[in-house]
């Protein structure tokens, strides 16, 4: 991985994201983006006069995405370099959202369980007179970039009282109790938009193979995880056989 000369680095507070030092001796960039996982980026950096001001909880911006900083190591073993990792702010954020209660939101939509989550969030705040960061996107705000939420926020859900989550979190189990959806995150200066969309990108019809434009492909196979029979027992050895048609295993 070459160097690239479109990172920045800025202040956890900064008002704009088009503003900051230039962080053009990066190398060995990796950017990690999972579909409804936490994106993650890491990178190495010449020990200089830019290194010494990459923190923790500063936020990095890499062609529109916004990094936090959460770790730093300094290698000093035969050359001076820093290794940095960072997480997707909005995630990061979202992850460190502390709700001590959500109750139940029964046959209610999935942009009203997301907003009663934030709303949590943001009484918090107000107590100890912090603003909240997180804003639910509305509709038009989705249009504007060419997204929609997911089943046009048509679908009821059953989303049960759950103690001591994150805003992260919630979100994950809204989208498992929809069956569908995508998590849709985009840091501004001071402020998260989240939303549950029902894709993220566009279908350009491209096609990966390895004769026109994969360069490698590898298969795994992993079966130390895979479960084919189950043996129950109970206290005293007690087995399921009576209830199983004299099988004490099930398959």
């Amino acid at each position: 991985m070459g160097q690239i000369t479109f990172m920045r680095l800025h202040d956890r507070y900064t008002d704009s994201f088009e503003t900051g030092e230039v962080l053009n001796c990066a190398y060995n960039v990796k950017e990690t983006r999972i579909l409804n996982d936490i994106s993650a980026m890491e990178f190495d950096y010449p020990y200089d006069e830019k290194a010494r001001m990459i923190q923790p909880n500063m936020l990095i911006s890499i062609q529109g995405r916004i990094y936090e900083v959460y770790y730093t190591s300094r290698n000093m073993n035969g050359t001076d370099v820093l290794h940095v990792k960072c997480t997707g702010h909005c995630e990061y954020e979202g992850k460190n959202a502390f709700i001590p209660n959500i109750p139940d939101h029964i046959g209610e939509t999935s942009r009203a369980v997301l907003q009663a989550a934030v709303t949590i969030i943001s009484d918090f705040k107000k107590e100890v007179n912090e603003d909240c960061i997180f804003h639910v996107m509305t509709d038009s705000e989705l249009s504007e970039r060419g997204l929609k939420w997911v089943a046009d926020n048509e679908i009821l859900i059953d989303f049960f009282s759950t103690d001591k989550t994150n805003l992260w979190d919630v979100m994950q189990t809204i989208v498992e109790d929809l069956g569908r959806g995508e998590i849709y995150c985009v840091s501004e200066p001071n402020r998260c938009n989240i939303a549950i969309v029902d894709r993220i990108g566009d279908d350009y019809g491209v096609r990966l193979r390895l004769e026109k434009n994969m360069t490698d492909i590898s298969v795994e196979y992993d079966t130390k995880s895979m479960v084919t029979r189950l043996w129950a027992f109970g206290s005293d050895d007690l087995t399921v056989a009576s209830k199983n048609n004299g099988k004490a295993y099930i398959d």
